[in-house]
This record gives C-alpha cells, structure tokens and sequence, in this order.
C-alpha cells in the first residue's frame, strides 16, 4: 500500500470545495495528478517554456511560498485556486456538487487526517 498523504482540514461553501494539505513533494504531484485526471486541469508540476526554447524544469513546492495560482479546466467550467503557505497548500475547488463528492471520494483514498492534538 502506498503512503497516504496528509489532509489538514476539508469544508464546503456554497458552490466550492477547500481543502489544506501538506506541503510536499509528493502531495504537490499527486494532487496535481488526481486533479488532472478527475477535472481536466491544467495544474503543471513543470515550468513553461521561455522564448520559444524548450528549457521546462520540474516545479519545487519547498520555493512556493506566499503564492497563489489559478487553473482552468478545458472547458473553462471548473476552476481550482492553490494558494501555496510556508507549510501547506490550500486548494479551492470551484465545480458542480457532482464533481466535488467525485473527488472527495478519490481524495478519502489517498488521503489520512491526522488526529488533533488536545491543548
């Protein structure tokens, strides 16, 4: 079984999801996937191209900090914020109710919430 990574927190408003993960490597690149896959976004875990030469480098979420990006999907319905901390990543999701309990399921298999610590 592979390790699960780590949700902070879930909740739900209005006509959007969010979601606070870890901030990882390995999050970054599952979510980005899972997101892709379930959505159709464009979350790149590469940088683009600059003056035409292909000189793409992978994406290192440890430099992102204090960043936002926003994503579409293909037919520009859905949208995905990620606002990028120190320690997490907070991830909105704009999309039909439908979708949302579509992703929620495929994050419950991925995912572990670690257990709160009494003060």
């Amino acid at each position: 079984m592979k390790k699960k990574i780590i949700m902070y927190g879930i909740g739900n408003q209005n006509k959007f999801s969010y979601y606070i993960f870890e901030k990882s490597q390995k999050s970054f690149e599952t979510l980005a996937k899972l997101f892709c896959k379930l959505l159709g976004s464009s979350w790149d875990i590469y940088t683009e191209e600059h003056h035409g030469r292909n000189t793409s480098k992978k994406i290192f979420v440890k430099n992102l900090i204090d960043k936002h990006d926003t994503t579409y999907t293909a037919s520009g319905k859905n949208r995905l914020d990620l606002f990028y901390g120190k320690n997490k990543m907070f991830i909105s999701i704009h999309c039909p109710e439908k979708k949302r309990i579509e992703i929620n399921e495929a994050l419950r298999k991925i995912t572990k919430m670690p257990k709160p610590k009494k003060i």
